[in-house]
């Protein structure tokens, strides 16, 4: 990810990212590594 962000001042962080498919990626490598991470959508697909 290019640009990675603090959320609130837990041990939350959270990127950008313009494809769901890369974004499942980054997520399913950060799971290997025994992290937890969730992929969001701000808005509806084809929104």
């Amino acid at each position: 990810a290019a640009s990675v962000y603090l959320a609130g001042s837990g041990p939350c962080l959270f990127t950008f990212v313009s494809e769901e498919g890369k974004a499942n990626e980054l997520c399913l490598r950060l799971r290997r590594q025994g992290l937890e991470c969730y992929v969001a959508s701000s808005s509806p697909k084809g929104g």
